[in-house]
């Protein structure tokens, strides 16, 4: 039987993006192919401990179900969700069947994993990875063809803005969004772990100035259920 390791399955409300506030049942699945300095999630990340179990797919199912009510969207977010791709790929005909759309919060560098899911997907939220901000090496070609695949459905890109973000990273990333199709939702997330808040919104707002000659769709968010306090 097809098993994949999850974290947690809730009901909250969406915190990011422009689809904030809506009810969403959240799938959480375990692991990480990256270490991205501002991780919001690490015990999601490690995929081993804590309270990582071992799901089928009618588990998953009794999951959502009695969380269902009154919500928008299943979110399948991680970790990185994409790691769990063919689990996913039998997971949605399922959701579809119930009449529950699906939304896919990912980290935006697995191309290949998403071609072999968008078909069955109804949104995806697709963060940037920017080096400035990650500490890891770009993903520049990855996030390209990614984002050309994810325009077959309703897509966002979302950055997160840290103190070390550089403009350059700000540039090509609005760049590259633009080469696809300038109309897409671009959002500047500012760091919520951040120590010097202050600075991280203000280089937002500079920011936005400069997207917003490249893009046509260039907003501020900060991360909600942060300010709300809940998960």
């Amino acid at each position: 039987m097809l098993k994949a390791k999850i974290y947690e399955i809730f009901s909250s409300l969406q915190g990011e993006g422009k689809y904030t506030g809506v009810k969403q049942v959240f799938v959480r699945f375990a692991g990480c192919n990256l270490d991205c300095a501002f991780c919001d999630t690490p015990a999601a990340r490690g995929g081993g401990a804590g309270e990582v179990a071992e799901y089928g797919i009618d588990e998953v199912l009794a999951h959502i179900r009695p969380l269902w009510k009154g919500c928008h969207s299943v979110s399948l977010t991680g970790g990185e969700p994409l790691l769990h791709k063919d689990f996913i790929v039998s997971l949605l005909p399922f959701l579809k069947k119930e009449n529950m759309l699906s939304y896919l919060e990912t980290n935006g560098t697995l191309p290949q994993a998403l071609e072999e899911v968008i078909l069955g997907i109804d949104f995806v939220s697709m963060d940037m990875k920017l080096p400035t901000s990650t500490g890891m090496h770009a993903f520049w070609k990855e996030h390209k063809e990614f984002i050309q695949i994810g325009t077959q459905k309703e897509i966002q890109v979302k950055v997160i803005v840290t103190a070390k973000t550089s403009e350059e990273d700000i540039r090509k990333a609005a760049d590259i969004v633009a080469s696809v199709d300038n109309s897409i939702t671009f959002v500047l997330q500012p760091n919520s772990l951040a120590i010097e808040v202050d600075k991280v919104d203000l280089k937002c707002r500079r920011f936005k100035e400069i997207c917003t000659t490249i893009l046509d769709d260039v907003r501020i968010m900060p991360q909600m259920h942060r300010i709300w306090g809940i998960r």
